[in-house]
């Protein structure tokens, strides 16, 4: 008769699966639709973007020490923790929404909000945790392939639900979830005593990336390089539109790659991974800045949700779905330094061929359109009251988007 420690590891790995699943439902809905909240609020663009920003840095100086804690303690009752806290401050957050309170202190409340938020980190360190020894294909690759599942079904869930019952049902939606999340953890924590998981020895947490302070730093770190970006993404749209930005992005991809196959791959010095993955969060908030507000500039209204959600699933259930399994087979069969180098390879050419693709419509396009500019830059044409072009002279001028022609116009007002 097998005991029950023979059958936990499957088990656990199965809940595991389950926890990838279910958190990242869990946030997608308050992740992908808040600036809508905000908004509808009455808060302005420039202080949604405040916000965000104060999140980023916030996660940045707590982040560690959630890790630190993971390290101390099992990082699956750290997580708990973590849900528990959020709950409280999400709490918080709708309180001062309904009462409209003063914007500043919204911002505490949105700081105490995400220094409460240490799911990434965590998901990921129970994940390993419970992949690391194993000697079949289950990879951390197949767990984390629910969470970007989740992600994708999350968002179209979460966008049926306010269009069914309105933005607020993002509160009730998200504690419900939660709860369900930390009683699934609460299950995991149980087997993993049981199998000797929470008794574990401490002396092997540094291998492979070192402890998980340093594995959720580096995550952390990445995050700060797309801060800016995040900030002046409308800015750097309107100079040099959104194909730009998206391009900048896959090149900065690039040139971390074999960086990363030289020095952490090659000559396993893990003190540069941290300058270089600083510059994964650069090109992630260029990508995704990039081709948000180009999809968003030429949807027509009506479907500007369903543009948004369709970037949404295609980047992060198709695209981070297929990447992982594709990638950690790579990983387990040819290692890190080639997978690296076939990263770099097919990044390139992805650049190239959409740099000759863009070329070729936008060529195409200007035999049968009047000047043919590029979408998303800030062009010398003059609008006049009466809507003829010409030099125009005097008035105020002022941006504006123009959805008919699709593209950037300078209007007299």
């Amino acid at each position: 008769m097998p005991s029950s420690t023979q059958t936990t590891p499957t088990t656990l790995l199965r809940l595991v699966k389950a926890l990838q699943f279910l958190s990242s439902l869990t946030d997608v809905a308050w992740n992908r639709f808040q600036p809508l909240l905000y908004m509808s609020q009455g808060y302005t663009t420039q202080q949604i973007g405040m916000l965000k920003t104060v999140s980023f840095a916030t996660k940045f100086l707590i982040g560690p020490f959630w890790s630190l804690a993971s390290d101390l303690q099992s990082p699956v009752v750290v997580l708990i923790i973590s849900y528990l806290l959020g709950m409280a401050t999400l709490l918080s957050v709708r309180h001062l929404l309904l009462i409209q309170a003063p914007f500043y202190m919204f911002i505490f409340a949105r700081m105490l909000r995400s220094a409460s938020n240490a799911v990434g980190p965590l998901r990921d360190a129970i994940t390993l945790e419970h992949t690391k020894k194993r000697k079949d294909e289950e990879s951390y690759g197949r767990q984390r392939l629910f969470a970007s599942l989740a992600w994708g079904l999350g968002s179209y869930l979460g966008g049926y639900l306010i269009d069914t019952f309105g933005l607020w049902c993002v509160f009730p939606y998200t504690l419900a979830m939660t709860c369900l999340t930390v009683v699934l953890l609460g299950v995991i924590w149980t087997l993993s005593r049981e199998d000797g998981h929470a008794d574990r020895s401490r002396r092997n947490t540094k291998k492979l990336g070192g402890t998980r302070s340093f594995s959720g730093l580096t995550t952390l770190w990445s995050i700060v390089g797309g801060i800016p970006i995040f900030w002046y993404s409308k800015r750097i749209f309107v100079l040099h539109g959104g194909w730009k930005m998206i391009w900048s992005a896959m090149l900065i991809v690039a040139i971390r790659l074999p960086l990363l196959a030289y020095f952490v791959a090659t000559k396993d010095d893990l003190n540069y991974i941290l300058p270089i993955q600083f510059f994964h969060g650069t090109a992630f908030a260029l990508l995704w800045s990039g081709g948000t507000d180009y999809l968003q500039q030429h949807a027509p209204p009506s479907i500007v949700a369903s543009t948004q959600t369709i970037l949404s699933t295609t980047y992060f259930t198709v695209g981070q779905g297929v990447g992982n399994a594709f990638w950690m087979s790579m990983y387990e069969s040819r290692g890190p330094r080639d997978m690296y180098k076939m990263g770099t390879a097919l990044t390139l050419a992805v650049l190239g061929g959409s740099f000759y693709a863009v070329g070729t419509l936008k060529g195409n396009g200007k035999q049968g359109a009047e000047g043919g500019e590029d979408e998303g830059e800030l062009l010398p044409v003059m609008v006049g009251r009466n809507g003829s072009r010409g030099n125009g002279s005097g008035g105020k001028i002022s941006p504006v988007l123009s959805r008919q022609n699709r593209r950037s116009e300078v209007h007299i007002v």
